[in-house]
């Protein structure tokens, strides 16, 4: 069995790598050793207790959030070949299936509309993502028409707390965007106010720059945007504002721009710059997931990966994020605290197996011993 020792260097080693890796933009390779990384984490916060507990925790909720962006880029962006040693290169095969890829239709509206659908709650999102592809389409309408067109700015605010969404929604606006011709291609560019502001002055302008022009054509996501306008960023934070706002102007017909963070603090980042309110007139706000909500998604996370849970567990689970609902701080993290736990169950599951006489049916159960410390 697997010693601390040896799950800490694992851990540390396979991050180190995973780091080397995103600076090369060898993304296959990052996400192969951010999940190594991931695997050690998650044994070593089951043998840990108090506060270290606590703080493997976080260094997990911040490690799957890397995790999940270096994904991203590694749908979006191929590996590049380098003479390091450890790049890693596509076969040729991958290659032609990326072209083939590249000659898939597009999503339509349809399609994409029925993806959000079929994501758990935010029925306030929904519903409001309904009447701006009915305004979009009316505007489109009114064009083919030759009838004149009110002012209308596709731009987009996303306020919510953590884990409600933001992300995967708005990787559905992007293909909607698409579908309605709006934007050339469905793909988006998720960036932290960190990727926009640099170390010295000019270094901002530049590195804005690059990352809009990555997303020229599609959509630009910057996820807590609020950041821009906090006192350690402000002067380069403004900076990057102004950018944004000028590349917005110059692109309006190749550019969309989400940005997202907590209702509060989205309120403060409008007000940073004059011409901001005039491109973000719409947002949409993600509510909370409630214990029903999240129960349900977290039976979604177990159908995925063909887990079930014995009646007795499936109470307690319930009750467990019902309490967590009701109970919840500002740390509450909504879908990304499921998603948590499903790992500390998968986790507790994992090592009953490996000390217990089991059957294939057995690793597909999820009993009430494996809830513990959940």
């Amino acid at each position: 069995m697997d010693n601390k020792d040896y799950l800490e260097r694992s851990y540390s080693t396979n991050y180190e790598c995973a780091l080397q890796y995103c600076k090369q933009k060898n993304w296959t390779g990052a996400r192969k050793s951010l999940e190594k990384a991931a695997e050690a984490l998650v044994k070593l916060v089951q043998m840990s207790y108090g506060q270290e507990k606590d703080r493997l925790l976080t260094k997990v909720k911040g490690l799957t959030e890397l995790l999940q962006k270096v994904k991203t880029f590694e749908g979006s962006v191929p590996a590049p070949a380098t003479g390091a040693s450890n790049a890693t290169v596509k076969p040729a095969q991958d290659k032609d299936e990326k072209k083939e890829d590249s000659n898939k239709p597009k999503p339509t509206v349809e399609e994409a509309i029925k993806e959000l659908y079929e994501l758990e709650g935010l029925k306030g999102v929904k519903d409001q993502v309904s009447q701006y592809v009915g305004i979009v389409k009316n505007i489109q309408e009114r064009k083919a028409n030759n009838l004149p067109v009110p002012p209308f700015s596709y731009h987009l605010i996303f306020t919510g707390n953590p884990g409600t969404g933001k992300t995967t929604v708005a990787r559905i606006m992007a293909k909607i965007f698409c579908a309605l011709g709006i934007c050339e291609k469905s793909e988006i560019v998720e960036v932290v106010a960190s990727d926009l502001v640099g170390q010295y002055v000019g270094h901002t302008a530049n590195k804005t720059k690059e990352v809009i022009g990555k997303a020229k054509g599609g959509v630009l996501f910057l996820d807590e945007a609020y950041r821009l306008v906090e006192e350690g960023t402000r002067n380069f934070g403004q900076e990057a504002i102004g950018e944004i706002l000028t590349e917005m102007e110059n692109n309006r017909d190749s550019l969309i721009v989400i940005a997202a963070g907590y209702e509060d603090d989205m309120k403060e980042f409008i007000k940073a710059n004059d011409g901001l309110p005039s491109r973000f007139k719409t947002t949409l706000e993600f509510a909370d997931y409630n214990g029903e909500e999240m129960f349900r998604i977290f039976k979604n996370m177990c159908n995925k990966y063909q887990y079930t849970l014995t009646p007795q567990a499936e109470e307690i689970m319930k009750q467990k994020l019902n309490d967590l609902y009701v109970n919840r701080t500002e740390i509450f993290a909504n879908a990304r605290d499921v998603r948590n736990k499903f790992e500390l169950i998968y986790a507790n599951q994992a090592n009953r197996m490996a000390t217990t006489p089991h059957t294939a049916e057995d690793l597909r159960i999820f009993d009430v011993q494996d809830l513990q410390g959940v």
